[in-house]
């Protein structure tokens, strides 16, 4: 009986100290991610969606009434994606990715990095990189528009052939029931 007590307290050691070692890993991981101002990474991601639905809307070629509908559920869109993906519904999620990447020490290390000078220079020129390398990804990717553009024509165009070649086939087969069913 005693052994089993005495099992019983150490499996209880073990469990508490886990539990504190989770909460000071996830606690890590939070101070890293202050340290990053991960939150503020929303904000511009928020913005560089706003330039993309821009881009994609230009890239239409739309009249003034069409280029107006366009903008009103480009806008409805991004103001969905900003209710939706917030910082404080996401935080909790990515506390438990960069967890179950990073080990505890692996997370203090880093904090101390963004907490060195250089590291907050990263911090601090960051969103100019990404600004910058978005910029960089959407004139290659307007490059590349009428391509893809015309690749999807062919889609449409493929699978309206495909469509009416299957209703055709359906025809005649409809025909013959319908006349083996005239008496």
């Amino acid at each position: 009986m005693n052994r089993l007590l005495a099992l019983f307290a150490l499996a209880l050691c073990f469990a508490t100290s886990a539990q504190a070692d989770d909460k000071t890993h996830r606690q890590a991981a939070e101070d890293l991610m202050a340290a990053t101002k991960a939150d503020q990474t929303v904000n511009a991601v928020y913005a560089q969606m706003d330039g993309m639905f821009a881009n994609m809307v230009r890239q239409m070629k739309l009249s003034p009434e069409q280029l107006a509908i366009a903008e009103k559920h480009m806008k409805r869109s991004a103001q969905l994606v900003r209710d939706e993906v917030t910082w404080a519904k996401m935080k909790p999620e990515i506390v438990g990715a960069y967890v179950s990447v990073f080990s505890e020490d692996d997370l203090k290390q880093l904090l101390a990095f963004y907490n060195s000078p250089i590291g907050k220079k990263m911090v601090e020129k960051m969103p100019d990189l990404m600004r910058a390398s978005m910029q960089i990804s959407q004139a290659h990717m307007q490059q590349l528009l009428p391509k893809i553009q015309t690749i999807s024509q062919d889609m449409v165009k493929e699978l309206q052939a495909q469509q009416e070649k299957a209703g055709a086939d359906k025809k005649p087969a409809a025909e013959k029931k319908e006349k083996a069913a005239k008496p």
